[in-house]
This record gives C-alpha cells, structure tokens and sequence, in this order.
C-alpha cells in the first residue's frame, strides 16, 4: 500500500524529561528561501500544482490522472490502487473493531476550524473539498456512529492562498471528548505491534504505472544510466506542531514526509511475491517534531539514513532519512552508500511556509539501494551481492533504466503518541505542489 504508514522515529532514540517539548508554533525552521532548478513540462512528468483548475471533478480527476478515493483503515482495493488522488486516514477508530475501508465526511465544524488554523490554509473558498473519517459505518456500534475526525483533510483550490490542507490529531479534544480515529494501541495496527501508538493522514497520487504513459523517472533526459537522476520537489508548510504536555516523559513525535514508490515492470511482469515485491518505497522526513529534542544536530540516528522492511505493507522495503541541506548526500548508516541527495531546502523542526523540497535520486544511487536491500535479506555485504542475486529480486530489468516506473508519490502526517488516552498531540501542515520527473 503506497501510502501506508511507516515505523516511528527513523531510527529510535527516547524523549528527554528535562526538555519542556510542548507547542512548537513559532517559526523556528530556518530563514532564507533556497533557489531551485526550474521544473520541467510535458509528458514524462507528474506536476500536482494546487490552484483554481482544481474546482471541479474533472480538473481534479485530470491533474491527478483518475478518480478521487477516501476512506480510514483502507483495505487493497481498486479503488485505492487505482490512479488519481487517495486520501487516507490510518489509526484505531473506537467502536469499529472489524472495519476497513471506512467512509469519509466532511468533518464537524469545530475540527475543520482548528485544522485551518494548524494547517494555515483558508477554509472559506466557493469549492472545498473535505475528507475526514465518519462512524457511519455497519461495521461501527451506535455510539462511535455519531463520530467523526479530529483529523482531517481539505484541498483549497485557490491560485495564491489555496493549498492541500491536511491534520492529524491524536488524544482528546481540547474540551475533552474525543473523536472517531485515534493512535493504534500496543498492539499495532496488525494485532503484532506494527505501528504500534501512531496514527497517520496521507495523500497519495496513485500513478498508472503499468501504461504505456506511465511515468519513468530515470529515462528522458540524460545519456546514460549513470547520469540520469529521478527528481522529486515539493512544497510545504506546517502551521503548527503540538506535542502537548508532559505525562509520563515518553518518546512523542510528529511529523510530515513525501513518499515516493518506485516499481519495475518486468519484475512485476516475471511474478512478484512477498518475498519479491518489485517495488520499494522512499520516505522523505520534510519535518519533524520529538518530545525533548531540540539540537537536531546532536542526534545521531537522523544524520544518516536507513532500509528497512515495513511489515504494515507486507515487508515492501523503505529508505528512510532527513532531508539535508542543499548540495548534501544522505547515506547508509550501515553501509556508507548514498541513498539520495538535496538541491533545496533541508528538514524543518518549527513552523514553517512555502519550503520546497528538492530530492534527486541518481540512477547509480537507486542500484547502490538494490544491493542494500537484497544484501539484508541475504545476510551479505552490498559489495558481496552478485548480478544473478538482483535479478532474482528485482527481475532482469533491474539495472534498466526503462523498466524502473513511478508507482506513486505522496505527502503524508504522522504521530507517535503512547499517551493518547490522556495527552493530545496533533500536527497541521499543507502542501503547494508536489513534482516526479527525470532531470536533465
């Protein structure tokens, strides 16, 4: 599942009782505005850039290239694997112990105004849309039936002040009563601890990968497999990260990420399994939020990045890491190897508007990730892994630029709140545009 949840944290570390954490809504994420490369057009490229072209279904369904899906606790579909945009909400909703693909509503009033304000995105346009979990379901008893959110998404599709507006809130309300969908508990969203105390919002852009259209990252615009370089830029803000207040000095968190799912297609067309998923998943942390940190610089597990194997998506792998300052390389804390680079603005740990994110990822870095992976599940070193091994694992295209496709690309919350029966911990932020293409 392209959108799915990730593990809390990006590589661990616990929460200091020292630190007052709290409310982090003044802007502390760095000052200036960092030049990007122009973007490019034309076929070949995934641009969603929000504004007024967006009022209608067919706009909507025309940028995002298929129908719209919303739901919480979404099960594989077709409507979810389908193109086009997928909004989802993950997270336990009280009440409702055997539902999936749970229906959406706009929300209640008083969510939608605490989310504009967090989200910093105008909630007063002649055409919002509005996603937010809803208890009418069969599935759900009589009083989470009348439930709904708090988390939320709306997209405003305005040229200058519009924008994808997107909350995740975990805990009571701020008057006490609490709404549909919360954090998992202990036993994860799987009932075996997968994503144990987080609850995540997600919009994905599912792409239509298999097409003779389909978009193909690496191929286009440079000469050779070792030049070529798949970008992915986008624009954000968050208007505020609450981590609320201290109960019992546990690791809380909160943040925002870019999700990039790549696939190959004749790894897919020789017969993929869970142990060959054909597909592995990049996993950007734009901003982030932790319970008694606040010299990001002096933790030592966000300065590299890491794989791992997520088993909420059936052990699909994710490279995982912060997003460093332009002109820097993220590597392999194991390995040493680069897994991507940055040509704009580095993670934030304050609020924020309008940073754009530019991540590229080489051809040469995308293998350097496919011996990292197949030499994890065969207990080797990367330099250790052979020809024939990426073959079995990723089909015989695998160091064919052509054959690798983007399978879906998207922006999403998450929390990690062990307390959220007592502590309420919440996130707002936004996107402008979000662009997948090669660079030339």
């Amino acid at each position: 599942m392209a959108a799915a949840l990730s593990a809390c944290g990006g590589g661990g570390g616990g929460g200091s009782s020292t630190d007052t954490g709290g409310n982090v809504d003044q802007p502390q994420g760095g000052g200036g505005t960092t030049t990007i490369d122009a973007l490019s057009s034309g076929t070949g490229v995934f641009h969603f850039k929000v504004g007024a072209t967006l009022a209608t279904d067919t706009g909507l369904k025309g940028a995002t290239g298929g129908s719209t899906y919303a739901a919480w606790n979404p099960a594989s579909s077709s409507k979810l694997l389908s193109a086009g945009l997928k909004v989802t909400f993950f997270g336990k909703a009280s009440g409702c112990p055997t539902t999936r693909d749970g229906p959406v509503g706009d929300g209640e009033a008083r969510d939608l105004g605490v989310a504009a304000a967090a989200a910093a995105i105008s909630s007063s346009a002649s055409t919002l849309w509005r996603w937010a979990p809803s208890g009418q379901s069969s599935g759900c008893n009589s009083a989470s039936k009348v439930l709904s959110g708090p988390s939320m998404t709306y997209l405003n599709p305005t040229d200058t002040t519009g924008g994808l507006a997107m909350y995740t809130h975990a805990g009571p309300r701020s008057d006490g009563s609490n709404g549909l969908v919360d954090a998992y508990g202990a036993d994860g969203q799987d009932g075996k601890g997968s994503n144990a105390h987080i609850i995540g919002t997600f919009s994905a852009f599912r792409q239509n990968w298999s097409s003779s259209s389909a978009i193909k990252p690496w191929v286009g615009l440079k000469s050779t497999a070792q030049q070529a370089a798949a970008r992915v830029v986008a624009t954000l803000g968050v208007g505020a990260a609450d981590l609320g207040v201290d109960v019992t000095g546990q690791t809380i968190q909160a943040k925002q990420q870019i999700d990039v799912s790549f696939i190959n297609t004749q790894c897919m067309a020789e017969g993929f399994s869970a142990k060959r998923p054909c597909q592995l998943q990049y996993l950007f942390n734009t901003a982030i939020y932790r319970y008694g940190v606040s010299d990001w610089s002096s933790v030592g597990w966000f300065q590299e990045g890491s794989v791992w194997f997520d088993p909420a998506q059936g052990g699909v792998p994710v490279i995982d890491g912060p997003v460093k300052a332009s002109g820097q390389t993220v590597v392999d804390g194991t390995s040493g190897l680069a897994l991507f680079s940055s040509k704009g603005d580095a993670t934030q740990h304050g609020s924020f508007s309008g940073k754009t994110f530019d991540l590229r990822i080489s051809f040469t870095q995308l293998q350097n990730v496919l011996r990292v992976i197949s030499g994890r599940k065969a207990g080797v070193a990367p330099a250790d892994v052979s020809d024939d091994l990426l073959a079995a694992d990723w089909g015989t295209r695998w160091n064919d630029p052509s054959a690798w496709a983007l399978l879906s690309t998207a922006v999403g919350q998450e929390i990690y709140n062990p307390e959220s029966q007592q502590r309420t911990v919440s996130i707002g932020g936004n996107l402008k545009q979000l662009y997948v293409a090669p660079q030339s």
